[in-house]
């Protein structure tokens, strides 16, 4: 922490209140996949979620035509932003990103098929 972490990501599940404060008061940023804690909103980056309803709408018209079988990946969805921390210019960079890696022009070591690490 002392040295060069600055944010984290929390896996929902991997820790409790406790550690997202301990690391809030250690100045560490967090990102997280639960809501924001009101306490530690000037150490708040954002909320990561999916938005299950687009997955749904994708889905709909193949459900309709009776076909079944098929996968819908839920977009990505970056919620309550605290701006001091993820600026306007820094969310678009994040938005660049993400539509790079969903295109296919950022490897992340793991095989698309297999989920498995390359």
């Amino acid at each position: 922490i002392s040295g060069a972490v600055k944010t984290v990501y929390i896996v929902p599940g991997a820790g409790d209140d406790f550690l997202l404060q301990y690391l809030a008061q250690a100045g560490i940023n967090l990102i997280t996949g639960v809501p924001a804690l009101a306490e530690l909103q000037s150490q708040w980056v954002a909320t990561l979620g999916f938005d299950f309803a687009a997955a749904l709408r994708q889905a709909w018209p193949s459900l309709l035509a009776g076909k079944g079988g098929l996968e819908f990946e839920p977009p990505l969805t970056i919620e309550n932003i605290n701006p001091a921390i993820l600026t306007t210019g820094r969310q678009r960079l994040v938005e660049k990103t993400r539509a790079e890696l969903e295109a296919g022009y950022i490897d992340t070591g793991v095989d698309p098929l297999t989920g498995e690490m390359r």
